[in-house]
């Protein structure tokens, strides 16, 4: 393994963060006085003060002050471990993984240990071995490592997927965060996410819908719809291919009756401080949509995200408030304003061009004016060319 990978991860990555949690700071509080040249625990701790400070600093003397604390404490993993730290900021490769080695048989508690052994399996392809060390990691240090950063090169690689699908079925602690992808931004990060969640049915391991959902969910926030699409058939609904969901309301009534989380490809709402939603019953029986209030500008209502073959299509929506509604399908996880409006959908259908995309997004406009709003069944149709 090269010493400058093993830096430029472990040392800043690891142990610049989590060292703090793990007692060193407590052992920093340890302040001058006589008891420093005392023997027994006194000195032991401040032996191993010391040794932290030296690797911390990348002291030329690291390795010595770290042998004196391994001698003053023989029993101590942490000691072993910056000894292995001082021998691997050395460039002594062979040293370092032979005290990282032992420093691992006194527990899987320490992070920098785990972390080094992670790098070491990585190098040799043991994928099973590095899952392991980064459950490890992210069990005991949650809060200071990053998984994305952790957890890619796994996610990376067929055989890293099958060995942290191990790992996920155990249900660790870090499972739904993972799921998420709270630590994710977007791009290349949330498409190999994306796939080590979908590598999780061909392992027999299914997500449940709630966590299907949310992993989806977050894929489409990240631009990733037609993944987010696959992954949510292949772990729960296997009927969702359609171009427009929820289109008569059901789903988003129950949403806004009951608080049930939505499908990841059902209506997002977009709350207004002057524009109630409601759930009422229209004449034929069916569920509708109503929106009470006064519109000063237009707004967006409704959003979700479809995946209609570009094109024109008719839109029509069963309403009487005709003039208050407009229809947007553009590329992008945002709603955008309906630039040009030709024809109502109130009456006989507002035309709108699919655009060529993988990202589409259908989104309802509430148009300036008073009184109230209601929506029964939304139809698109294509037109013929």
């Amino acid at each position: 393994m090269q010493a400058g990978r093993l830096a430029a991860f472990t040392f800043c990555a690891i142990f610049a963060c989590a060292a703090l949690g793990s007692g060193l700071d407590r052992m920093a509080e340890v302040q001058a006085s006589p008891a420093w040249t005392a023997g027994g625990p006194v000195h032991a701790r401040q032996d191993l003060w010391h040794a932290t400070k030296a690797v911390r600093d990348a002291d030329d003397s690291a390795i010595a002050v770290a042998m004196r604390a391994v001698r003053s404490n023989p029993a101590s993993g942490r000691a072993l471990t910056l000894l292995g730290a001082a021998y691997a900021q050395a460039g002594q490769q062979p040293d370092a993984h032979a005290a990282f080695l032992v420093a691992a048989r006194t527990g899987w508690r320490d992070p920098l240990t785990q972390a080094y052994l992670y790098e070491a399996a990585l190098e040799t392809g043991d994928y099973i071995s590095a899952s392991r060390r980064a459950d490890a990691l992210l069990r005991t240090e949650p809060r200071a490592v990053s998984a994305a950063r952790l957890l890619s090169p796994l996610e990376a690689s067929g055989q890293g997927r099958k060995a942290l699908a191990v790992r996920l079925a155990g249900n660790p602690p870090w499972r739904s965060a993972y799921l998420a992808m709270n630590d994710l931004g977007g791009g290349d990060a949330a498409r190999m996410r994306g796939a080590a969640l979908a590598g999780l049915v061909h392992a027999g391991l299914p997500l449940s819908c709630e966590e299907a959902s949310s992993a989806a969910r977050a894929l489409v926030d990240r631009g990733h719809q037609g993944q987010a699409r696959q992954l949510w058939q292949s772990h729960c609904d296997k009927t969702s291919a359609g171009a427009i969901a929820d289109a008569d309301w059901a789903g988003l009534a129950r949403t806004l009756e009951h608080g049930t989380k939505p499908s990841p490809f059902g209506w997002r709402a977009y709350p207004a401080a002057d524009i109630a939603m409601s759930v009422v019953t229209s004449a034929n029986g069916k569920q509708a949509i109503r929106l009470s209030g006064s519109a000063t500008v237009s707004r967006p209502m409704l959003a979700q995200p479809v995946t209609l073959t570009p094109g024109l299509y008719r839109a029509t929506i069963a309403t009487r408030a005709s003039g208050r509604l407009a229809l947007s399908l553009s590329c992008g996880i945002e709603p955008r304003r309906p630039s040009l409006t030709e024809g109502d959908v109130a009456l006989d259908g507002q035309l709108i061009v699919a655009p060529g995309c993988d990202t589409q997004i259908l989104s309802i406009w509430l148009m300036p004016g008073t009184g109230d709003v209601t929506l029964g069944p939304l139809r698109i149709k294509p037109v013929a060319g």
